[in-house]
Protein backbone atom coordinates (compact mmCIF):
# COMPACT_ATOMS: atom_id res chain seq x y z
CA UNK A 1 0.00 0.00 0.00
CA UNK A 2 1.28 3.46 -0.86
CA UNK A 3 1.79 5.75 2.09
CA UNK A 4 0.88 9.35 1.23
CA UNK A 5 3.76 11.72 0.50
CA UNK A 6 3.94 14.49 3.11
CA UNK A 7 5.98 17.71 3.10
CA UNK A 8 6.07 20.22 5.96
CA UNK A 9 7.09 23.72 4.83
CA UNK A 10 6.75 27.03 6.70
CA UNK A 11 4.05 25.86 9.08
CA UNK A 12 2.01 24.22 6.33
CA UNK A 13 1.76 20.66 5.05
CA UNK A 14 1.27 19.29 1.57
CA UNK A 15 0.07 15.71 1.30
CA UNK A 16 -0.23 13.76 -1.95
CA UNK A 17 -2.71 10.87 -1.93
CA UNK A 18 -2.28 8.28 -4.69
CA UNK A 19 -5.61 7.98 -6.50
CA UNK A 20 -5.19 4.20 -6.88
CA UNK A 21 -5.44 3.86 -3.09
CA UNK A 22 -7.22 7.02 -1.90
CA UNK A 23 -10.31 8.12 -3.87
CA UNK A 24 -10.68 11.91 -3.86
CA UNK A 25 -14.04 11.64 -2.13
CA UNK A 26 -12.51 9.57 0.69
CA UNK A 27 -9.86 12.26 1.26
CA UNK A 28 -12.53 14.96 1.30
CA UNK A 29 -14.70 13.05 3.77
CA UNK A 30 -11.69 12.47 6.05
CA UNK A 31 -11.01 16.21 6.16
CA UNK A 32 -14.41 16.85 7.75
CA UNK A 33 -13.28 15.15 10.97
CA UNK A 34 -10.56 17.81 11.32
CA UNK A 35 -12.58 20.86 10.29
CA UNK A 36 -12.10 22.66 13.62
CA UNK A 37 -8.35 22.21 13.80
CA UNK A 38 -7.06 22.08 10.22
CA UNK A 39 -7.85 24.08 7.08
CA UNK A 40 -7.72 22.21 3.78
CA UNK A 41 -7.52 23.04 0.10
CA UNK A 42 -7.55 20.23 -2.44
CA UNK A 43 -6.23 20.00 -5.99
CA UNK A 44 -6.62 17.13 -8.40
CA UNK A 45 -3.20 16.16 -9.67
CA UNK A 46 -2.18 13.55 -12.18
CA UNK A 47 -2.61 10.25 -10.38
CA UNK A 48 -4.22 11.53 -7.22
CA UNK A 49 -5.23 14.33 -4.87
CA UNK A 50 -3.02 16.95 -3.28
CA UNK A 51 -4.10 18.41 0.06
CA UNK A 52 -2.58 21.68 1.26
CA UNK A 53 -3.11 21.90 5.02
CA UNK A 54 -2.59 24.66 7.53
CA UNK A 55 -3.54 24.83 11.19
CA UNK A 56 -6.84 26.50 12.09
CA UNK A 57 -5.62 27.14 15.62
CA UNK A 58 -2.29 27.42 17.44
CA UNK A 59 -0.36 24.17 17.25
CA UNK A 60 3.24 23.54 18.10
CA UNK A 61 5.09 21.81 15.27
CA UNK A 62 4.82 18.29 16.68
CA UNK A 63 1.07 18.66 17.34
CA UNK A 64 0.53 19.90 13.79
CA UNK A 65 2.52 17.03 12.30
CA UNK A 66 0.60 14.54 14.44
CA UNK A 67 -2.73 16.03 13.32
CA UNK A 68 -1.67 15.79 9.65
CA UNK A 69 -0.71 12.12 10.06
CA UNK A 70 -4.00 11.44 11.86
CA UNK A 71 -5.79 13.01 8.89
CA UNK A 72 -3.82 10.74 6.53
CA UNK A 73 -4.83 7.71 8.64
CA UNK A 74 -8.48 8.81 8.51
CA UNK A 75 -8.21 9.16 4.72
CA UNK A 76 -7.03 5.54 4.60
CA UNK A 77 -9.96 4.48 6.82
CA UNK A 78 -12.38 6.21 4.46
CA UNK A 79 -10.69 4.61 1.43
CA UNK A 80 -11.16 1.19 3.06
CA UNK A 81 -14.84 1.98 3.64
CA UNK A 82 -15.18 2.81 -0.05
CA UNK A 83 -13.57 -0.53 -0.96
CA UNK A 84 -15.89 -2.40 1.41
CA UNK A 85 -18.93 -0.54 0.13
CA UNK A 86 -18.01 -1.49 -3.43
CA UNK A 87 -17.45 -5.13 -2.49
CA UNK A 88 -20.72 -5.24 -0.55
CA UNK A 89 -22.53 -3.67 -3.49
CA UNK A 90 -21.14 -6.26 -5.90
CA UNK A 91 -22.05 -9.08 -3.50
CA UNK A 92 -25.54 -7.60 -3.06
CA UNK A 93 -26.04 -7.45 -6.82
CA UNK A 94 -24.96 -11.07 -7.15
CA UNK A 95 -27.39 -12.17 -4.42
CA UNK A 96 -30.22 -10.18 -5.99
CA UNK A 97 -29.51 -11.72 -9.40
CA UNK A 98 -29.52 -15.22 -7.88
CA UNK A 99 -32.79 -14.51 -6.07
CA UNK A 100 -34.46 -13.23 -9.24
CA UNK A 101 -33.23 -16.19 -11.29
CA UNK A 102 -34.39 -18.57 -8.57
CA UNK A 103 -37.84 -16.98 -8.50
CA UNK A 104 -38.14 -17.08 -12.28
CA UNK A 105 -36.96 -20.70 -12.40
CA UNK A 106 -39.57 -21.75 -9.80
CA UNK A 107 -42.27 -20.25 -11.97
CA UNK A 108 -41.05 -22.30 -14.93
CA UNK A 109 -39.97 -19.35 -17.06
CA UNK A 110 -36.39 -20.45 -17.59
Amino acid sequence: MNKPGVSFINGKAVVFFDGAVYPAEAVSIASRAFAGSLVFSFKRRSGGTEAAIRPARNFDRSEFEEAVWEFAAEALNQACRFDLRGAAGAAGELLLTKAVLSAITRRGRV
